[in-house]
């Protein structure tokens, strides 16, 4: 078998003619050349993505420099992640955050970093100090700024920085001289201006506050964060002209800086001066926002709550996924509760749907809606109450409770007021004190003498040493004849070893008396009583019985018991009023 040449199988000698193999063998070596050298040219950069951002990234270092703040925002967020980590793409996010004055939190992350890889500068230092003193890291800012070389010492950023943390450490005169080097040092800085006019437009005479409110106006035009602070502190102004508060809102709505919240402020502020506009603003901003993402529609949602446009905010909110957010509902429907504005509230609780709130909170509402649409429907207000008292006691929601409660007192249905503060005195949350009391004011209302009965003992087990509870419970004890030895049994046979006794004292022992049978004694105590006007119609239904039925003074039993309204009477004092008559 001859032995395989490559040489010749490549390229056969005879009539020089590749074969297959050789052909393909050959294209594929011309073409890694090509490929290589492409490669080469382009510094092995075969996307174009690192000249790409080169060119990005030389854009917005000539921005910088040249104070082209949007410019220079647009071309910092076209670099690609790729390089975004690099000391040079970190270094130029960090001049443009120092140029805008904006998000000091990431500036000092960023600065971290390059002080990690070596890219710190000097007056970097500066802007670390600042960071400390926002989070309240005094000792700390002090002595990053400390560090600061004293050639930058006397710099704008150095002073500003000195004097806020002068003032941080309470040394309010080392502050103010400082302040006023700045303000001899730097006159015509932005900041620096910025800086004198806040404290001008404080100042005691009036043209000193329209001079700053000028200059403060001039700042504005620019689109860094210098115009930004102006246009902020110049929308909080109380005294500015509707033309001035319309140019605020125009320079706010081009601001590269300004966010929706600070447009917001400037149209709310229009609004304020311009009443009469207000309905076609508010149509033009809504139609605005009606396509916006869902971030922004919330942001704008919360705006009109703090007009409290509610209404207008829950037909923007209807269908959208505005209504999942549980802070936005909560607004929603409050808002619409205090306007009153039922129907709206009744069809953003809708009948069957989930919504982003408790089940205790919507059964309350819709209590309110359907209460005041239909004030004779009373069965279904009353359903929506009960609902809201039981799923807030499946919730153990105390406040839902107390707010169905005190409802439920409103509307005239003492029996579910009741039933709710009888389930609020097993909360620990609420004074059980009070909610004894609530009790037993529903109690008396529904005339139900065992419930009376309970709550009193329970008062007086909490508080035996209140007279008033222990009179209390032991009257509706001896009333309902429960446990009437433990109650009150006379300590002596003697009616005339007490001395001091309250008429009411009286009248209890009395009644402990006539429930042992011991007639002679009772009719001993009923003549002691002074002053039985002073009781209440129990009471005096219960006195006018047993001066009757003892037939200690029949006259006057009588004369007690015609005055008396029967229907104000538990079923056991109607009892002893219809022994006296």
């Amino acid at each position: 078998m001859p032995e395989f040449d490559t040489e010749d199988h490549l390229l056969p000698s005879r009539h020089l003619v590749l074969t297959p193999f050789a052909t393909f063998a050959w294209g594929m070596i011309v073409l890694t050349a090509l490929a290589f050298g492409w490669l080469a040219y382009n510094d092995f950069d075969p996307t174009g993505q690192k000249r790409e951002n080169a060119h990005w990234i030389e854009k917005a270092n000539l921005a910088v420099k040249d104070q082209q703040w949007a410019e220079a925002a647009e071309a910092l967020q076209k670099v690609r992640s790729g390089n975004r980590d690099s000391p040079q793409f970190l270094r130029l996010v960090a001049d443009y955050l120092r140029g805008t004055r904006s998000n000091p939190a990431l500036l000092a992350r960023i600065i971290a970093s390059l002080e990690t890889s070596g890219g710190m500068q000097p007056d970097d230092l500066i802007w670390m100090s600042r960071d400390h003193l926002n989070l309240g890291r005094i000792e700390a800012a002090r002595a990053a700024l400390e560090q600061v070389p004293k050639a930058l010492r006397s710099s704008l950023d150095a002073l500003e920085a000195e004097v806020a943390l002068l003032k941080m450490e309470n040394k309010p005169e080392a502050a103010a001289e400082t302040e006023e080097a700045l303000f001899a040092s730097f006159p015509n800085e932005p900041s620096v201006i910025l800086r004198k006019s806040w404290r001008d437009l404080d100042g005691t005479f009036p043209e000193m506050q329209r001079a700053a409110e000028a200059r403060l106006m001039e700042i504005t035009e620019r689109e860094d964060g210098h115009g930004l602070s102006a246009l902020r502190i110049l929308t909080q102004r109380t005294n500015l002209t509707l033309p001035q508060a319309t140019l605020l809102r125009q320079r706010l709505e081009k601001h590269p800086l300004a966010n929706l919240n600070d447009q917001l402020l400037a149209l709310s502020l229009v609004m304020r001066l311009a009443p009469e506009q207000r309905a076609n603003l508010l149509d033009a901003e809504t139609r605005r926002h009606q396509n916006k993402p869902k971030d922004e529609l919330m942001a704008f949602t919360a705006w009109l709550a703090k007009e409290k446009e509610f209404v207008r905010m829950q037909r923007l909110s209807t269908g959208t996924a505005l209504l999942n957010s549980s802070e936005l509902f909560l607004l929603m429907a409050q808002g619409l509760a205090e306007q009153e504005k039922w129907q709206a509230l009744k069809e953003l609780l809708g009948e069957n749907r989930q919504l982003p709130v408790s089940k205790a909170r919507a059964a309350t509402w819709r209590a309110l809606a359907v209460r005041n649409l239909s004030p004779d429907s009373i069965e279904e207000t009353r359903l929506h109450l009960q609902e809201a008292i039981t799923q807030s006691k499946n919730e153990k929601n105390a406040l839902a409770l107390l707010g169905a409660a005190r409802m439920a007192e409103k509307w005239d249905m003492p029996d579910l007021a009741l039933q709710t503060y009888e389930i609020l005195t097993l909360e620990d949350s609420v004074p059980k004190l009070d909610m004894l009391e609530k009790c037993w004011q529903m109690a008396l209302l529904l005339k139900n003498s065992e419930v009376l009965l309970s709550v009193a003992g329970q008062q007086h087990q909490l508080r035996p040493e209140n007279p008033g509870f222990t009179q209390r419970s032991r009257y509706l004890s001896l009333l309902l004849g429960a446990e009437i030895e433990i109650s009150l049994k006379p300590q002596t046979e003697d009616p005339t070893a007490q001395g001091n006794e309250t008429d009411q004292v009286l009248l209890l022992q009395a009644l402990a008396a006539f429930r042992l049978q011991n007639l002679g004694l009772a009719r001993a105590y009923l003549g002691k009583i002074r002053a039985p006007a002073s009781f209440t119609a129990g009471e005096r239904a219960v006195c006018a019985g047993l001066l009757a039925k003892t037939r200690a003074n029949i006259p006057r039993a009588y004369e007690l018991a015609e005055k008396i309204r029967p229907e104000l009477l538990l079923k056991e004092e109607q009892v002893f009023l219809q022994m006296a008559l």
